[in-house]
């Protein structure tokens, strides 16, 4: 069975759909910028596959067609760095994890999309949250990362799941 690769267009728009940054909520580095020479740019980026774009590849899912294994909604834009870190982890780097970043990314870019004032100079990007910190947990200490979620919800954090119970969040929402 063969890679089934995005289209250029669909790279294109992955990048695009993010302002071309790091959909990875802890990273969110800029994926282009210029280039020595006038005429070109220097791209970082990667357009990642969410689920493996090959059998034996990271989250492959047998069950997907090849059309939907090289549509838009299967990608994700990420740094090189990013990219790499999420396919030598797949465990950690979940289906609905990743999912979850680029869902943020993409709200993200359009709130800044629509803001008027833009962002002061040195001001960073923002995130739905502005994070502490993130933590992944192996299956086997997610009672603990439960408890832990508890007492930092008592403390007034805001504590997030990505859904498959592995990464948790907190922060101050960006709203306050």
């Amino acid at each position: 069975m063969s890679r089934d690769d995005f289209t250029k267009h669909t790279i294109d728009t992955l990048a695009k759909r993010v302002s071309n940054h790091c959909s990875n909520p802890a990273c969110r580095k800029p994926t282009t910028g210029p280039h020595t020479t006038e005429v070109k740019a220097v791209n970082i980026g990667v357009a990642a596959h969410i689920t493996a774009a090959a059998p034996r590849g990271p989250r492959f899912d047998e069950s997907l067609t090849a059309v939907q294994r090289k549509s838009i909604s299967n990608g994700i834009w990420l740094c090189q760095v990013c990219a790499k870190l999420v396919d030598n982890d797949p465990a950690r780097y979940t289906i609905g994890l990743l999912r979850s970043w680029k869902d943020e990314a993409e709200a993200t870019a359009l709130r800044e999309l629509e803001s008027r004032g833009g962002l002061a100079k040195g001001q960073q990007a923002r995130t739905r949250f502005d994070f502490d910190a993130a933590l992944s947990f192996a299956p086997e200490d997610q009672r603990h990362a439960r408890a832990i979620a508890a007492q930092l919800k008592q403390e007034g954090l805001r504590v997030f799941d990505d859904g498959d119970h592995l990464a948790w969040r907190w922060g101050k929402s960006a709203e306050q």
